[in-house]
């Protein structure tokens, strides 16, 4: 827009994690196992309930 302002046209706070959802294959396209994929959601919510996180922001995927 010409005032600068970004809008957003959709938000999605619950995406799919099924075997055929874009999320699963966009994992997979990238070398992840679907397990893998959950495992490492998993990794995630616990480094971000953890007092102190181990690195600043963002996604910090590893395919193991």
């Amino acid at each position: 827009s010409s005032t600068m302002i970004p809008y957003f046209i959709e938000v999605n706070i619950n995406p799919g994690i099924g075997r055929c959802d874009g999320s699963v294959r966009s994992a997979n396209a990238s070398g992840f196992t679907f397990s893998g994929f959950l495992k490492q959601i998993l990794r995630e919510a616990i480094i971000r309930q953890s007092p102190v996180s181990s690195y600043s922001s963002g996604m910090f995927l590893t395919n193991q």
